[in-house]
């Protein structure tokens, strides 16, 4: 493991093929990420500040996977590999949630291609399904059993109810705790479990869904 600073004015600072722990300070941090199947660790990330910056990696948002572990701390995943992002505590009263590493704090390789869509079919029985780091649509079908799907994106992923013949208004969702919705289908149920454990049933909306 190689530990990194960078430098107090800010810069840019390069991942080094290995497994990192990068250490930002003052100013305007970028950090460069390479694609080298390694864990990185990134520290003291500012939120609004510094970016990541994924141009090795020739994809956009939509497969960047940010699960949030609590006290400022993410795990993002792109392609399998997994970069560790602490933030630093801010000082201006605002408090790191699931929401401060988004869209706007990474830079993306001009004219990355759109993933393709990953199915993940239901089975006969009781099935579980579990996300991916690419955009997943979950097709489900009538089969008399409570199903579940685990690690699933509510900023990419769809769940496919095309086979039910009902619409997001025939949808009832049950909380049972934050990261863990029940939906009921009729005579089914549908367990959601989210990746970063804090979703609730306010949080689905129609565009999550496929109905035809």
């Amino acid at each position: 493991m190689v530990a990194l600073t960078a430098l107090p004015t800010g810069g840019i600072i390069y991942d080094t093929d290995r497994r990192d722990t990068i250490t930002l300070d003052d100013g305007i941090d970028r950090v460069k990420l390479a694609r080298d199947d390694k864990t990185v660790t990134v520290l003291n990330f500012e939120d609004g500040v510094d970016k990541i910056n994924l141009t090795e990696f020739n994809v956009n948002w939509s497969e960047v996977q940010v699960k949030y572990k609590g006290n400022g701390e993410f795990v993002i995943t792109i392609r399998g590999e997994s970069t560790k992002i602490v933030f630093k505590t801010p000082t201006d009263g605002s408090v790191i949630t699931e929401d401060s590493l988004g869209e706007d704090d990474f830079f993306y390789a001009t004219g990355a291609p759109d993933p393709i869509d990953n199915i993940l079919l239901d089975n006969t029985g009781l099935t579980v399904l579990y996300g991916t780091d690419q955009p997943d649509i979950f097709v489900m079908f009538r089969d008399n059993h409570h199903d579940v799907i685990k690690n699933f994106d509510p900023t990419k992923d769809k769940i496919d109810l095309s086979g039910f013949g009902i619409s997001f208004e025939d949808l009832i969702f049950n909380d049972v705790k934050d990261g863990k919705v029940v939906i009921k289908l009729g005579t089914e149920g549908l367990v959601i479990r989210d990746l970063s454990a804090t979703l609730t049933s306010a949080d689905f909306t129609e565009d999550m869904f496929v109905f035809v």
